[in-house]
């Protein structure tokens, strides 16, 4: 749901004058209840038991943020949605609104673009865009998705695209020609100095080049598809991508996400260094986040989660906000939590989120009220936690309305 504050326009540049973003009603003192926005950098959490609204109030928090603070900050948001239809909601008002929160009225956001990934072969919904790459498409940077074993052989690489553009044409021969590199540097001077691949950085590339190579249309170099794939171009232009990953996408959705989320967080730090601002701020937003960042994934060696890291450790140094939202705080990777912001917990919470709760600082009284919190539509119930950095809580009402399940909308 999306939701504006119904005050008077002096009563709304206030609000946005103080960065505030409108959670609902304390259930403490009746009064309603803001977070602050950092427009900069946040790092927020938003755990919930299936059911339990915490897509519906990421979709509260996110909308504002987009509807008060986008065109101000030139702030861009990124939406990867793990769930497959969820987000696309976020450009459609809802219907039927009842038992509205009396400041906020409903609205949609706009210059939303869906994007379906390349690997369904089909197109989802209406609209949507499809997406892909193949190996022609990709400078060296692009093999190297990420950690410090990637890293290595950036130069290496770079020199054989270089001298032998045409073992780039295909996975295959790509694959061949890395497996059969120079096992040492002396043996690839011998060579001719170009060729040799540090092991580790070799056996990341293979198994990226193989989950290629069993999707033709992926690496296919003629393609129409590739042309689709504009997902910075429409962050610099203000326009909000929605990639519809599906959480069934296995070792595709890591390779998409890591590709993705690496290129907006290596495009915004050329541009810290360049001092440009074509991109700017940037608002990350991850729904089923523990599908790629789950607490036993390996950080070093998948790309996916080595880009999350970045953000969470760094983010703020170059303006990168990110959202994740997830079942359960303990299924996530401890990078997320133990560098988080915010959390915003609902009803149901479990033992081991309360545990890690505690364990960053959290009193004990408040995991206590965490017992308290109801999820009743019916009675108009949305309750919720909201932990900030003095890792205090306030429960609140958030300003919610009953829908319909994922499938209905």
């Amino acid at each position: 749901m999306e939701y504006l504050l119904d005050h008077e326009i002096e009563e709304k540049e206030k609000f946005s004058e103080k960065n505030l973003i409108l959670l609902g009603t304390s259930l403490d003192t009746g009064k309603t209840v803001y977070m602050k926005h950092n427009p900069k950098s946040e790092r927020t959490i938003i755990s919930g038991a299936t059911g339990r609204g915490k897509t519906n109030i990421a979709k509260l928090i996110i909308s504002q943020k987009i509807k008060f603070f986008a065109e101000r900050y030139r702030k861009k948001f990124l939406i990867l949605d793990y769930k497959g239809i969820d987000w696309r909601t976020i450009q459609k008002p809802q219907e039927n609104i009842k038992a509205l929160h009396p400041n906020l009225l409903p609205f949609a956001i706009k210059n939303v673009k869906v994007y379906t990934p390349a690997y369904d072969e089909t197109i989802a919904f209406p609209g949507d865009k499809l997406f892909s790459f193949c190996p022609t498409d990709f400078d060296y940077e692009d093999w190297l998705q990420g950690g410090k074993f990637m890293a290595i052989g950036a130069d290496e690489l770079e020199n054989m695209r270089e001298t032998s553009p045409e073992i780039f044409e295909s996975p295959t021969r790509l694959i061949e020609t890395i497996g059969e590199s120079a096992p040492n540097y002396l043996e690839s001077m011998k060579r001719g100095g170009s060729d040799f691949i540090n092991s580790n950085t070799k056996r990341v590339l293979i198994r990226t080049l193989r989950i290629l190579r069993k999707k033709r249309i992926l690496v296919s170099e003629k393609s129409s598809l590739r042309a689709n794939y504009t997902i910075l171009d429409d962050l610099k232009g203000m326009t909000i991508p929605v990639l519809q990953m599906g959480e069934t996408g296995g070792k595709y959705v890591q390779f998409y996400s890591g590709k993705i989320l690496r290129q907006v967080f290596n495009a915004r730090h050329r541009e810290i260094k360049d001092k440009k601002h074509k991109l700017g701020y940037i608002n990350v937003v991850i729904e089923e986040a523990p599908v790629i960042f789950h607490k036993g994934v390996d950080i070093v060696d998948n790309p996916a989660a080595y880009s999350i890291a970045r953000i969470f450790k760094r983010g703020r140094t170059f303006g990168i906000s990110i959202d994740l939202i997830t079942q359960t705080i303990e299924e996530l990777h401890a990078v997320s939590w133990k560098n988080a912001d915010k959390f915003i917990i609902s009803a149901g919470c479990s033992d081991d989120d309360k545990k890690i709760l505690r364990g960053l600082g959290v009193d004990e009284c408040y995991l206590e009220r965490l017992n308290e919190l109801r999820f009743e539509p019916e009675y108009g119930r949305y309750e919720f936690m909201y932990i900030g950095n003095d890792k205090k809580g306030i429960v609140f009402n958030a300003a919610l309305t009953p829908v319909g399940t994922t499938e209905e909308v």
